[in-house]
C-alpha cells in the first residue's frame, strides 16, 4: 500500500514539473540546447545609456561681444560695437549652413572654415555613459552676440539688412549624435500659429524640418496660441503623419506657478531627465513670458528638463532714455544676454528667435 501511494506521487510531482518546465520555456523564449532543461539562457538586458550636460564654452567672439556691453548706451555706441565684429558675419552664416545638415553638431578639425569656426562658435560639452563607457560629446551654438538674430540683420544701424529680421539661418539647434537612444523627443511651441505661417514666420514647420535634417524625429508636440482660430486653419497643411503626436491649445497659457494650464507643469508631468525637450516661448506678451522664465530658471527640476529654449526679443534704441532696451518692458539688452548666458552655463542651448 505504501509502495503504490509512493509512485503516485512520483507521476504526480513529473507531471507538475514537465507543466512547470514548459510553461518556463514559453515564457522566456526556446531552450538553447537539450541538456538545457536546468538551465536557460536569460535575454539579453538592454544596455542604459545617459547623456548628461558637462560645461558650456563661450567662443572668443561672444567673449568679445559681451565685453563690449558698457557701449550699447546710443544707437551709435551700439552700432560701432556691432561693425566691429562684422568680419565673422560670413563665416557664422557658412557654417551654420554646414551645421544645419549635420548629425554631429560640430565641424571635423579637416573642414576649411574649423580654424575660425572655432573661434566663432560657443560649445556644450556633454557626457555620455553606457555601462562602464564613457564618452564625451562636443556640440557647436551660435554665439550669443550682436542683435540675437541673423548677424546680416543690423537692428536699425547703417547699411541695414532689414530682411533678415526674421531670417533663422543664424540658429545651431540640437543633433542627435549622443541622444540616439532615447525614447522620448518633445517639442513645446508657445506661441505656435499655424504650421505654415506666423508672426515671423513658421516656427513650427521651420523647428520640425531644421531638426529632422539633424537626425532629431519629435513623438511629442504640444503647441500653444492665444490668437483663436478655427480647426481648419489650425490643422491645415499640418502632414498627416505629425497626427498622433499633435497637440494643439488654442488658449491663453497661464503663467501662474500652480495652475495646472502653465506649460512648464505640463512638461513635469510627461518628461523625465532622459528625454530630449525643446521648447520656444514667442508670445509677444511680455509680462507672462518673464514669469514663465522665471519659474524655469527658479525651478530646479524644470531647469533640468528643458534641453534647447528658443525666446523671441525685440530691441529698440530710446536716444532720450539710453540704453539699449527690449521693445516690452523696461528690461535692458544686456539683462537678455545675461539670461540667456546663464541658461546655457546651466545647460539650456538658449536661442535668441
Amino acid at each position: 500500500m505504501a509502495m503504490r501511494i509512493s509512485s503516485g506521487w512520483k507521476i504526480i510531482f513529473i507531471v507538475i514539473l514537465l507543466i512547470l518546465i514548459i510553461h518556463f520555456i514559453n515564457k522566456n523564449g526556446d531552450v538553447a540546447t537539450t541538456a538545457s532543461l536546468a538551465y536557460v539562457c536569460p535575454r539579453q538586458i538592454e544596455e542604459v545609456c545617459t547623456f548628461r550636460f558637462e560645461k558650456y564654452v563661450p567662443s572668443e567672439l561672444e567673449t568679445a561681444w559681451a565685453s563690449l556691453s558698457n557701449t550699447w548706451q546710443d544707437k551709435a555706441g551700439f552700432c560701432t560695437a556691432q561693425q566691429k565684429l562684422t568680419e565673422h558675419i560670413n563665416t557664422w552664416i557658412r557654417v551654420a549652413e554646414k551645421l544645419s545638415k549635420s548629425t554631429t553638431g560640430r565641424l571635423t578639425s579637416s573642414d576649411s572654415d574649423f580654424n575660425i569656426a572655432d573661434k566663432t562658435f560657443s560649445k556644450f560639452i556633454y557626457k555620455q555613459t553606457c555601462g562602464s563607457k564613457v564618452e564625451m560629446f562636443e556640440k557647436w551654438i551660435e554665439p550669443l552676440a550682436l542683435s540675437l538674430k541673423d548677424p546680416r540683420y543690423n537692428n536699425g544701424c547703417p547699411k541695414a539688412g532689414d530682411s533678415f529680421l526674421h531670417s533663422k539661418a543664424h540658429l545651431v539647434l540640437e543633433s542627435v549624435t549622443g541622444r540616439e537612444k532615447l525614447e522620448k523627443f518633445a517639442l513645446m511651441d508657445i506661441g505656435a500659429s499655424t504650421f505654415v505661417a506666423g508672426a515671423t514666420g513658421s516656427s513650427q514647420q521651420y523647428l520640425l524640418s531644421g531638426y529632422k535634417s539633424r537626425g532629431i524625429h519629435f513623438n511629442k508636440l504640444l503647441l500653444w496660441e492665444p490668437t483663436q482660430m478655427k480647426d481648419s486653419q489650425i490643422f491645415a497643411q499640418v502632414p498627416e503623419d505629425w497626427y498622433p503626436y499633435y497637440q494643439y491649445f488654442n488658449v491663453l497659457p497661464s503663467s501662474v506657478p500652480t495652475d495646472p494650464k502653465n506649460p512648464l507643469n505640463a512638461l513635469k508631468l510627461f518628461a523625465t531627465v532622459d528625454d530630449f525637450v525643446s521648447l520656444k516661448l514667442t508670445l509677444n506678451l511680455t509680462d507672462i513670458e518673464l514669469k514663465m522664465i522665471l519659474k524655469m530658471m527658479t525651478e530646479p527640476e524644470i531647469t533640468s528638463l528643458i534641453d534647447e529654449f528658443f525666446y523671441e526679443h525685440k530691441f529698440k534704441f530710446d536716444e532720450k532714455n539710453p540704453p539699449l532696451k527690449l521693445v516690452f518692458g523696461n528690461t535692458q539688452a544686456d539683462d537678455i544676454f545675461t539670461l540667456l548666458s546663464k541658461m546655457r552655463h546651466q545647460g539650456i542651448r538658449a536661442h535668441g528667435w
